[in-house]
């Protein structure tokens, strides 16, 4: 843990693309998964940049708004 990562990001639909700097702060090995993902890591943005965060921010909303959409039927 504690490792530092070169973050690249494309967000889809949009194709918006982020470029930051994290560390890992927990790696859990993932029983269900299957082939070469069988771990679950969580990274800790360490520098991003302000447009990058407002992007990534809108993105994370408008995903949150369309699964309640889903979610209430519409």
């Amino acid at each position: 843990m504690d490792s530092k990562l070169e973050i690249r990001l494309v967000l889809f639909p949009s194709y918006l693309r982020i470029a930051a700097l994290g560390r890992v702060v927990h790696c859990e090995e993932d029983a269900a998964a299957t082939g070469n993902q069988r771990h679950r890591i969580g990274v800790q943005f360490v520098r991003i940049g302000e447009t990058a965060q407002e992007g990534l921010a809108r993105h994370l909303i408008e995903l949150q708004s369309a699964q309640l959409r889903r979610q209430r039927g519409r």
